[in-house]
């Protein structure tokens, strides 16, 4: 009889990673893309990429897990993939990313007073913020008095008497 030992190495790795973000992203253009954190509740993460590339102005930050930026462009909805990836294995989340236009910001330079029976000196308004996709005046405007889509004013002659109307 005698003795006989052996060594066995053992490693324990962490598991796979596992990964969560909202999966329906909607951002708009020319505004800073906030809170789209990639949380990670598995193992460290060797290697992270997305397919296919984000939104122009969209970044993956693989350090921070961070989608970050500022889009560029309107897109319709678009799926990505992230995949995480490390000693253990992968794991891939599907997002949905849409950009929309900012908001129409709609100015005029003021009032007017017109007078019933002569034409109105045109009223224009001015867009300095997202394409508008629709225009709507409301109440009706007056009798006589028309909005114009090519130019967005309010032109026209009056066929009524209204003391003070708001549109």
């Amino acid at each position: 009889g005698g003795t006989n030992s052996t060594s066995v190495q053992i490693r324990i790795i962490p598991p796979a990673p596992s990964l969560t973000l909202s999966q329906n992203i909607t951002l708009v253009r020319g505004e800073l893309a906030e809170n789209l954190s990639i949380n990670n509740t598995g193992g460290p993460v060797l290697n992270l990429s997305v397919s296919p590339d984000l939104p122009n102005g969209l970044r993956l930050n693989a350090s921070t897990f961070v989608i970050e930026g500022i889009p560029t462009e309107n897109q319709g909805n678009m799926t990505y993939t992230l995949l995480a990836q490390n000693e253990a294995g992968s794991d891939t989340l599907i997002i949905n990313i849409r950009v929309i236009g900012p908001s129409p910001v709609v100015t005029t330079s003021g009032n007017v007073t017109g007078v019933k029976g002569s034409t109105i000196v045109t009223l224009v308004f001015e867009n300095s913020g997202g394409e508008a996709e629709n225009w709507t005046i409301a109440p009706a405007l007056p009798d006589g008095l028309n909005f114009s889509l090519s130019n967005y004013s309010i032109y026209g002659t009056p066929h009524v008497v209204v003391p003070n109307g708001s549109w």
